[in-house]
């Protein structure tokens, strides 16, 4: 979110909304970060799909009862963070594992308001000094085809 944007919705909320109302909702504007496909000539932030790239000593992320996560995203930390209202590492790479359904056939279900499934969700750090190497996806995952990603500030 740009200063202009952010003042463009100030004067909105403030025209549509009572006062008190308008600086409630503005209160929970945050700036942000876009992710996109990213072409040729972005800089690239990390990609959706292939294969982690993980420290030899961590294990494959699994949900108990279930089976291993299905490998989403790896964003490393050159996001634009100074736009950014969050704590992010400053090196390194943020990796997203995510339960798919494509070992039972999306019977077991991750869901925000049960919080038993949170389990079938992870996000693992890798610091930029650790060594890393590729991994192999478990028996019976499919890796997701290799999308590079680059970041707009919002």
């Amino acid at each position: 979110m740009t200063r202009s944007s952010l003042e463009a919705l100030r004067s909105l909320a403030l025209q549509h909304l009572s006062p008190e109302v308008a600086e409630k909702w503005l209160g929970l504007l945050r700036p942000g970060a876009h992710l996109e496909v990213g072409r040729v000539s972005d800089h690239a932030i990390g990609h959706l799909g292939g294969l982690p790239v993980l420290p030899a000593t961590a294990e494959w992320p699994v949900w108990d009862g279930y089976g291993p996560l299905s490998f989403v995203a790896s964003i490393d930390a050159r996001l634009p963070t100074a736009a950014l209202d969050v704590d992010l590492p400053a090196a390194g790479a943020l990796l997203f594992f995510y339960f798919d359904g494509q070992l039972d056939d999306g019977e077991a279900l991750v869901l925000a308001e049960e919080r038993d499934s949170w389990a079938g969700a992870r996000v693992l750090y890798v610091a930029a000094d650790e060594k890393v190497a590729e991994r192999g996806a478990p028996a019976g995952l499919k890796p997701y085809p290799v999308v590079p990603l680059a970041a707009r500030g919002r």
